[in-house]
């Protein structure tokens, strides 16, 4: 059920692709360099330190449905971009309209891709298809959540290992802790490392994971990292490195995990 495996290895050419389902939304397929900025109140002869303006490179149309359920989004390292509101992928390439990609069979909860595959995380299972071809490479059952998760996150290393978290919160129950699963490249199951991550917090530095697990006294977090399996272990192994804002947005940059709350910033 692949629509364009051209596509999914971000080939330049590409036919018109069937939209989603009711009201249209649009999303840019990338920002680029700055473009000139606006005239602005700035006396003559003075700059603003750190201003930049960016433009947008592409308007492309996500078809009906996106607007009314927000899609999840991953991003390759070649620009190829791929959506989900429903249980059929997208993927958008060299700034062309969308074309089904995968039809999964089942509410996609979060996406990733690395230069090879793309990954498709539903309540219950890991898929991973081939992007040069688009066939299925592997899927790993996902049964460690204590109820069906309503949402999910992927990040995807360097090194082929693929860490991925779920969570079931809903409106009625508030709150939930994650789950958080590794997969080493060529693992046989995806390997659970905790039960008690905040949702959204996941990261990689490319070969290690990190995440947040809130702490006992409901204030402050700590910085869990999780390291590649040791050799004839199917298990990484997890220390924990430092503390962090409960809830805190998480990154990853150049070469240091960004935990950020409001006005109260961490790096390591």
């Amino acid at each position: 059920m692949i629509a364009s495996a051209c596509l999914l290895s971000a080939c330049t050419t590409a036919a018109s692709r069937p939209p989603a389902a009711s009201q249209p939304a649009s999303a840019s397929a990338s920002v680029t360099a700055p473009a000139a900025a606006a005239p602005s109140a700035t006396p003559a002869g003075t700059t603003t330190p750190g201003t930049r303006s960016l433009r947008i490179a592409a308007d492309i149309d996500l078809g009906a449905g996106a607007g009314q359920n927000p899609p999840v989004i991953a991003e390759a390292a070649d620009g190829t971009v791929f959506y989900a509101a429903g249980q059929v992928v997208m993927v958008i390439g060299a700034n062309g309209a969308p074309v089904a990609a995968e039809h999964v069979g089942a509410k996609v909860l979060a996406l990733g891709a690395s230069t090879s595959a793309l990954y498709v995380v539903t309540a219950r299972t890991l898929i991973a298809y081939g992007r040069s071809s688009g066939n299925q490479l592997g899927s790993w059952p996902l049964t460690a959540s204590p109820a069906t998760p309503t949402t999910a996150g992927i990040v995807v290393g360097g090194d082929g290992t693929v860490w991925v978290w779920t969570d079931w919160a809903t409106d009625a129950s508030g709150y939930e802790d994650a789950t958080v699963y590794a997969v080493p490249s060529g693992a046989g199951k995806a390997v659970v490392i905790s039960r008690s991550a905040q949702p959204g917090s996941l990261v990689t530095d490319g070969t290690h994971g990190y995440f947040l697990v809130s702490s006992s006294t409901g204030l402050g977090a700590s910085v869990v990292e999780a390291m590649p399996a040791p050799a004839n272990s199917g298990t990484p192994s997890l220390v924990t490195v430092g503390a962090a804002p409960a809830m805190a947005l998480a990154g990853f940059s150049q070469s240091q995990a960004l935990f950020y709350q409001q006005s109260s910033s961490l790096y390591y």
